[in-house]
């Protein structure tokens, strides 16, 4: 009897197969492993079907799920449950046979080494016979997987057929040097960065497999074999990737301060109920999902191939003498391109640059964000956005989940879905991590409610390049007491207001605040600003109060968001020598 069915799978864990490590060519190889995860398992799956009798169609691909359909299946469900388990877990979890004793051991060919990564990285799977509603066969199937989901252990599985080496750096009870997690049981070449000698690491099996896929993955080739990019067509000269995030910002260009040329950012970005809008195209029929999906992946590469031809041309993105060595420990020839895509697929993205490229990044994806580029049908796409600026030491695994949590706090208030929005963290230390749920964090430190934050510290994308310009105007210049607004005066505000519990009040409460401060500073210093033509003008009271009134639900926000980003607006000056006054040191503790 032939049967036909929905079959969904999905992968999960992505911290333990990408952000386990902060080495990039780890966490590149985990990266394309994951994005590549459905089709493989898919492709696996098709080569056990019988061909002449039943079809199997791919209606949605993405960095963490595919949606199958499949028609003439001959058996019953729990004879597909069991060949979908196979698919994906050919064996064990961790128990990998290759164990390379040197850089040039083990497979080579990408497709080889995906195939061995596979069994390592967590893949559910749920089948169901299919009905004339494609949408409640889609709901089912997500039920299925939510209780496996939660029926799933999201850890490190030692291996239960490790192969060890007679050398002492095997020891059984010493994890790999990279992740520090998983049992050594591969010796893998790893250059150093003041040594032209090669360097023996030994490492998980797990780990070196994702290394050598993700050196191996050169980055051009990657773009191009991913998305369709050419980045040789756009660049201006031939350029290489960097290999950590130390060369992402290491080596910055001389108009950036020490404070700035230190820290990079890690954006994250999420698609606004994309699920929602699926599961109508899945009312619609196969057709409409199988469009909508793929349609949507065409605009996210759009996306990147417009982000990379712009920047990849920009001398603040490129690192023209950089300072790591190549992997043979032979000087690079090439720049660097500071930017980094750590996850590019489905409704989600991170990307990681150095922090002195924050104005361009949010200014040029505001534009690529805006609805024109984004236009489906009768609605349009929105996304949510997290930015965490951190050291580049900051622990990868915690600073991704900081921004997607940014980007979550951006969804859950009222009407966020349906905007472009932005928050953000200025983090002033490696070790400036948030003990408690950020709410809880921001309420005990401002003072601000709960149910009063989302308006305070989200920012609409389609405003960011005002945003970013008011406050450079109200920054003003260091040094140059005729132009902008003194920090210490803008901080004396802030903590009067923050004390008082005022921070978060709407501008009907707040108001009398701000214009007396706006009185008082205005009236006995004549602050200039430059105009548009670069000669000086006084600011008056109306443009203050518009810089500080982006939001009229949050007036206050303005000034905060201006103190957190203070050494990030200063474009191209040099604030390195700046005398640390009180204000300084307040803001340090």
């Amino acid at each position: 009897m032939e049967n036909n069915f929905r079959v969904q799978l999905m992968a999960t864990g992505f911290g333990h197969a990408i952000y386990d490590t902060n080495d990039l060519s780890v966490i590149r190889g985990g990266s394309r492993a994951l994005l590549n995860a459905p089709r493989l398992v898919f492709d696996n799956f098709r080569s056990k079907l019988n061909a002449d009798s039943v079809i199997a169609s791919l209606l949605i691909c993405d960095a963490s799920q595919a949606l199958i359909d499949i028609t003439g299946f001959d058996g019953e469900q729990a004879e597909l449950d069991r060949l979908l388990e196979v698919c994906h877990t050919a064996h064990v979890p961790g128990s990998n046979h290759w164990a390379p004793n040197y850089a040039s051991g083990g497979p080579e060919d990408a497709e080889e080494l995906l195939e061995l990564i596979l069994p390592d990285l967590t893949i559910l799977s749920a089948a169901t016979p299919a009905t004339d509603c494609l949408s409640n066969d889609w709901r089912t199937l997500r039920n299925m997987l939510a209780v496996k989901r939660l029926q799933t252990f999201t850890m490190v599985a030692p291996s239960r057929q490790l192969e060890f080496s007679d050398s002492p750096e095997f020891n059984r009870a010493m994890p790999c040097k990279l992740d520090n997690l998983r049992p050594r049981n591969a010796i893998y070449f790893l250059p150093t960065d003041t040594d032209e000698q090669s360097g023996l690491t030994p490492m998980s099996s797990f780990t070196a497999l994702r290394r050598k896929l993700g050196r191996g993955s050169r980055r051009k080739e990657y773009y191009l074999d991913q998305f369709g990019i050419d980045v040789d067509v756009y660049a201006q000269t031939n350029v290489s990737f960097a290999d950590s995030f130390e060369e992402i910002i290491e080596n910055p260009p001389t108009h950036v301060s020490d404070i700035v040329g230190s820290k990079m950012c890690v954006l994250y970005f999420d698609g606004n109920a994309f699920g929602r809008l699926f599961e109508n195209l899945a009312i619609q029929g196969i057709e409409e999902l199988s469009r909508g999906s793929q349609m949507i992946s065409r605009k996210r590469n759009e996306l990147l191939d417009r982000l990379i031809r712009k920047w990849i041309c920009d001398d603040n993105f490129l690192s023209h003498d950089p300072l790591r060595k190549k992997q043979d420990g032979k000087s690079r020839s090439l720049p660097v391109f500071r930017f980094e895509t750590l996850l590019w697929g489905g409704d989600e993205a991170i990307i990681v640059f150095p922090a002195w490229c924050l104005e361009t990044v949010l200014v040029d994806l505001s534009e690529n964000l805006a609805e024109n580029h984004w236009k489906m049908d009768e609605s349009t796409l929105t996304h949510a956005l997290g930015l965490l600026v951190c050291s580049h030491k900051f622990p990868i695994r915690d600073a991704r989940k900081l921004a997607a949590e940014l980007a979550d706090l951006c969804k859950a208030a009222p009407g966020g879905r349906d905007k472009n929005q932005l928050q953000y963290i200025n983090l002033q230390g490696t070790l400036d991590l948030p003990t408690r749920g950020l709410e809880d964090e921001r309420q005990a430190l401002l003072g601000i409610e709960k149910d009063r934050q989302a308006e305070f510290f989200s920012i609409e994308m389609n405003i960011i390049a005002e945003v970013l310009a008011g406050m450079k105007k109200l920054r003003g210049v260091s040094g140059e007491k005729t132009v902008g607004v003194p920090r210490a005066k803008l901080m004396r505000l802030h903590d009067q207001l923050s004390e008082a519990g005022r921070l978060g009040e709407c501008r009907s409460v707040i108001e009398q605040e701000i214009s007396d401060f706006a009185n008082d500073l205005l009236e006995k210093r004549g602050y200039l600003a430059p105009g548009i033509d670069g000669s000086l003008s006084p600011i008056d009271q109306f443009d203050f109060m518009e810089s500080t009134n982006y939001s009229a639900d949050a007036p206050a926000a303005f000034l905060h968001h201006t103190l957190k980003l203070w050494s990030l607006l200063a474009g191209g000056e040099n604030v390195a020598d700046e005398p640390m006054d009180e204000t300084t040191k307040h803001e340090a503790t």
